[in-house]
């Protein structure tokens, strides 16, 4: 499940970096770049110029600007078209990010740098494996009570012939004149069962 998540999640990113880098004639305008965004929410949008400006749509819908660690840890990151992980930080938490370069009409290198939170993910994964646990749990209970009960009903017949057994041994066999009156019931004489055996 991970794993396809986090495909999904690089495909998005795909695809908005496609948004940003595909323009008619090949080049980013050189004015109000940090203003470009994919429109998705939750999507850090880090347009950069040397790492120069940087914005970021927060989980909560409001843009705020990347500090200049944020920049650092995702110009430390080698980011290029193969998305990877990258911690921002408490404030903005763990993001799967993807970069790419592109012109811009005055000739100037521009990276683009489009991420996803990974927290919808996580918190995705934590519930499902919160959910298997507690159904995994709630079978070996159930299993185990099933077992319990199985094991008890199939030794029925053998405390009965033990507790037979017991009470001839109290007997006083010793005198030869004790009438036998205590038996095994015949249901529990099945030679076709180990218990019916010893019965």
């Amino acid at each position: 499940l991970n794993q396809f998540l986090t495909g999904q999640t690089d495909d998005q990113l795909r695809t908005s970096l496609g948004r940003f880098v595909a323009t008619p004639d090949g080049r980013l305008p050189d004015t109000d770049i940090g203003r470009r965004g994919p429109g998705n929410e939750g999507l850090l949008a880090t347009l950069a110029g040397d790492f120069g400006v940087g914005l970021a749509t927060a989980n909560n819908g409001q843009r705020v600007s990347l500090t200049a660690d944020q920049l650092n840890q995702l110009d430390a990151a080698s980011l290029g078209r193969d998305a990877k992980t990258v911690d921002l930080g408490p404030d903005l938490g763990t993001y799967r990010v993807m970069a790419a370069t592109a012109p811009t009409r005055s000739g100037t290198a521009v990276t683009i740098i489009v991420g996803l939170p990974t927290e919808p993910q996580e918190r995705t994964l934590h519930a499902i494996t919160l959910a298997a646990g507690t159904t995994g749990l709630l079978g070996l209970l159930v299993m185990g009570l099933a077992g319990g009960w199985l094991v008890e009903r199939n030794l029925r017949p053998l405390k009965r012939v033990a507790a037979t057994a017991t009470r001839v041994s109290k007997l006083p066999l010793a005198s030869g004149k004790v009438a036998l009156a205590e038996r095994v019931a015949d249901a529990d004489t099945d030679p076709r069962t180990e218990v019916g055996q010893v019965g």
